[in-house]
């Protein structure tokens, strides 16, 4: 027997949220983003700061790995 699939109301919201985000962009991907772009500098300009995106440094990731291998 199957179990039964759990709809959580958090996962539908956030469903719910990210269509109607598509649909008023009409779906354009990049036309999303601008707009995030967009109101993030408008956000920076009044002050709120965001966490740096870690840097993509593949012999840092090889070094951390291997010490963890040991």
């Amino acid at each position: 027997m199957k179990d039964p699939i759990i709809k959580d109301p958090i996962i539908e919201e956030l469903h719910r949220i990210r269509a109607e985000r598509s649909a008023r962009f009409n779906h354009d991907f990049d036309a999303m983003v601008d707009d995030l772009q967009r109101r993030e500098a408008l956000s920076r300009a009044r002050g709120v700061k965001f966490a740096d995106l870690p840097k993509n440094n593949k012999r840092t990731q090889r070094k951390a790995a291997s010490k963890k291998v040991r």
